[in-house]
């Protein structure tokens, strides 16, 4: 027969302290556990958000000024292979190449200012994109302008009897225009890398 006896209210109230304390206690690591969870729940989509923005945003942008500097040197190329190689005969053959080049440039120029939604560019809105853009663009003019006054010039050239290469004086102020624009471009990438740093540390 099993007895039951009956505890004495001191112990039974001792009982009911450990009992609170312990209560009181776990309730405390679970606050804490779920404030730290939340954090990190926080700090995980800010990291996520920040990576979601380099992409959707940088990525498409530092391809696009790549592929506009790609498409000035084959331009530039075209421009001093014309002084070195080019005939009578291949004058619209070069003009149409030289076309193509400038046409993607300014096309690829357009859409970092503008936004280009098949490109996954957004519109530039930066003070200081919008400066280092607009000075590429500057650039480029020059560049472009020089560029096919030289072609052009040598063309004249060879239709008045002229050889092969004999516009290479005018190279100099071509080279200038051409290390001029990839200067002004490298200033345009390094305030989206520094875009991108400014994201990562948000």
């Amino acid at each position: 027969m099993r007895l039951s006896i009956p505890l004495p209210k001191q112990l039974a109230r001792v009982r009911n302290t450990v009992r609170a304390k312990l209560t009181f206690g776990f309730l405390v690591v679970a606050a804490i556990v779920l404030v730290a969870a939340i954090a990190g729940i926080l700090s995980v989509q800010r990291v996520a958000d920040t990576s979601n923005q380099i992409v959707d945003r940088h990525v498409p942008r530092t391809i696009a000024i790549y592929e506009a500097k790609v498409a000035a040197v084959q331009l530039s190329d075209r421009y001093t292979e014309s002084l070195l190689q080019l005939t009578l005969e291949d004058v619209d053959e070069v003009t149409g190449e030289a076309a193509a080049f400038d046409a993607e440039a300014r096309f690829l120029l357009e859409a970092l200012s503008a936004g280009d939604e098949s490109r996954g560019l957004a519109r530039m809105e930066h003070a200081a994109a919008l400066e280092a853009l607009e000075a590429v663009v500057d650039a480029y003019d020059v560049f472009y302008r020089i560029g096919s006054e030289m072609v052009g010039a040598h063309v004249r050239d060879l239709e008045a009897g002229g050889q092969i290469g004999s516009g290479l004086e005018r190279m100099e102020a071509f080279d200038a225009s051409r290390e001029n624009l990839i200067a002004s471009l490298a200033g345009l990438q390094s305030v989206v890398e520094a875009d991108i740093d400014a994201a990562r540390q948000e």
